[in-house]
C-alpha cells in the first residue's frame, strides 16, 4: 500500500509503436516545434575563411642577459612581447615594448609598437611611440606616430591609412 504512488495507463497508440507519429496521436497536447536533422555536409568548392590573427594578453619578457640571433630569425607573439635583451631578427606581436636596454636589427611590427631602446630596422605599427630615450634608425610606417622630445630618430616617417592588421610581411 503506497500512498505517494499513482498509477496511470499507458497510451495505447505510444505503447504499440514508438515513433514520433504515434507520439503525436497518443498525446496531442504536446506540439514539435521543429524536427532535428544531421547537419549536411557542404560540398561546395570555396577557399577557406581568412583566419583573423587571435589577440593574447599574455606578456612575455627577453631579459637583458639573452641575445637572440640567426639568419632569416622571426619571433612572432599574439600578445605583448617586451624585450629587454638583444635581438638580431624580425619581430611580430599585437604589442612590442623594446625597453631601455633593449637592441633589435631587424623589422619590428605590431599594432602598438614603444621603443625605448634601439630599433636597426623597420618600424611597422598603427600606433608607435618613441620615447626619450629611444635610439631608432630606419623607417616607421604608422598610423599615429609619437617621438618625446630627446629621442634618436633617423628615417622616413611614412603615415599608413590602412587598418588592415599590422604583419611583417605586409607591404607598406
Amino acid at each position: 500500500m503506497s500512498m505517494f504512488l499513482r498509477s496511470t495507463p499507458t497510451p495505447p497508440a505510444f505503447a504499440a509503436n514508438n515513433d514520433d507519429k504515434s507520439l503525436r496521436s497518443a498525446l496531442p497536447e504536446l506540439k514539435t516545434t521543429r524536427s532535428i536533422e544531421a547537419p549536411k555536409a557542404d560540398t561546395s568548392p570555396r577557399t577557406p575563411p581568412r583566419a583573423q590573427p587571435s589577440v593574447s594578453t599574455e606578456r612575455s619578457v627577453i631579459g637583458p642577459d639573452l641575445r637572440i640571433a640567426g639568419s632569416g630569425l622571426r619571433i612572432m607573439t599574439a600578445g605583448i612581447l617586451e624585450i629587454d635583451g638583444q635581438i638580431e631578427g624580425d619581430v611580430q606581436g599585437a604589442q612590442i615594448i623594446v625597453g631601455e636596454r633593449g637592441c633589435i636589427t631587424g623589422t619590428v611590427a605590431a599594432d602598438h609598437v614603444l621603443v625605448k631602446g634601439t630599433v636597426n630596422g623597420e618600424i611597422r605599427g598603427r600606433d608607435v611611440v618613441l620615447d626619450a630615450s629611444s635610439h631608432v634608425d630606419g623607417d616607421v610606417h604608422h598610423h599615429h606616430l609619437t617621438i618625446t622630445q630627446g629621442a634618436h630618430f633617423e628615417g622616413r616617417s611614412r603615415r599608413n591609412a590602412s587598418t588592415e592588421p599590422v604583419t611583417l610581411d605586409a607591404a607598406q
